[in-house]
């Protein structure tokens, strides 16, 4: 006869087992699905696309190499480096990231100037002043490549290796694949990994070079997104995160030490979403950021420009497709004005793609 002491052991090794093959089983299931557009697979269309390794891979195979450089996160995304070129005489990339924090731009230099060894002469940094709230995490898609945290993370093997595996058992994922595997069966269609032109520029962008205005809905978008918006990124945010600032200032260091010309720009935000972040309280931070990236350009020898509000390069508020992403057109002007007011004329040389 099995004492209970058998019966409770061999519950528990049952219960052990069940447990372990159902953790195996959502890895699995989220590998195939693959909902963060992680692991290569296309089986199923992505809730979120893996843009980290899409302009990487674009990168490397740019050629000739460029000699500058657009940086920042999903805000410069329209600009256009053929503008940089034709204000410059330089062969640009654009390698704006979504959620790229100010460690992303520091590996992205650090992989064009000391990976690839291309002749980088000029950087064009979009400054959006959440790259320096550490309360914004590094996106995940960055966490689990070696390519980037190599550049980054104190132990990068072990970095990307934990993050990948935890990332892969994780129940966030397994949530997204469920939702992936609903959209297949129900017809609905999830996102088509974005479209690039060879010197970063989004097929997106492209398509909408020749807007004059923004989505016919732009004011519910601005009226529903601006709260989202300070919910995600800025809630809560009260100091400029330290880890930030060093990679920041070793990024302008570098680009000393390579003899890189520094032009930045804060990103303009539409003028409704401002008013709203004065009412939650959030100016004071991003103006202290602000002041910040200002006094460390100066400090080496670069060009900053406070472009936060429209009147200051005359940017036009029907020209953003939601509160903080311009259109083309106007992120076009802004270009004309910064390089302009830094004493450069446009002319015919440049990109060639």
């Amino acid at each position: 006869m099995i004492s209970e002491g058998w019966k409770k052991i061999t519950f528990l090794y049952i219960l052990l087992g069940v447990t372990f093959g159902a953790v195996l089983c959502a890895g699995l299931i989220n590998f195939i699905v693959d909902p963060y557009d992680l692991y290569g697979n296309d089986g199923f269309m992505p809730i979120e696309t893996n843009q980290y390794d899409a302009k990487l891979d674009l990168f490397s195979e740019f050629f000739p190499a460029p000699s500058s450089l657009i940086l920042g996160n999903s805000r410069v995304k329209s600009f256009d480096p053929m503008v940089v070129g034709s204000f410059t005489g330089t062969r640009c990339y654009n390698w704006g990231l979504g959620f790229a924090s100010t460690e992303i731009i520091l590996a992205e230099l650090k992989i064009a100037l000391e990976e690839r060894n291309a002749p980088i002469e000029l950087v064009l940094i979009g400054i959006d002043p959440i790259m320096f709230n550490s309360s914004v995490a590094i996106p995940k898609q960055a966490r689990v490549a070696y390519r980037y945290t190599r550049y980054f993370a104190p132990k990068p093997v072990y970095t990307a290796t934990r993050e990948r595996l935890s990332t892969l058992f994780s129940l966030d994922q397994f949530t997204m694949s469920l939702a992936a595997v609903m959209r297949k069966w129900s017809g609905r269609e999830g996102l088509v990994p974005a479209e690039y032109r060879a010197d970063g520029l989004t097929n997106f962008a492209i398509r909408h070079m020749n807007d004059i205005s923004g989505p016919d809905d732009l004011e519910e978008i601005l009226v529903t997104g601006a709260p989202k918006y300070f919910n995600h990124v800025l809630a809560g945010w009260e100091f400029i995160g330290v880890e930030r600032m060093e990679a920041w200032e070793e990024l302008l260091d570098l680009c000393n030490e390579h003899e890189v010309d520094i032009y930045t720009f804060v990103a303009p935000m539409h003028p409704l979403l401002w008013e709203l972040l004065g009412e939650y309280g959030s100016q004071a931070i991003i103006e202290e950021t602000i002041d910040y990236v200002e006094g460390t350009v100066a400090e080496a020898g670069g060009v900053f420009r406070d472009y936060t509000h429209l009147d200051s390069w005359g940017g036009n508020p029907d020209m953003f497709n939601d509160e903080v992403h311009m259109l083309p057109a106007n992120s076009a002007d802004l270009m004309h004005e910064l390089f302009t007011s830094a004493g450069l004329e446009p002319s015919d040389s440049g990109n060639e793609i």
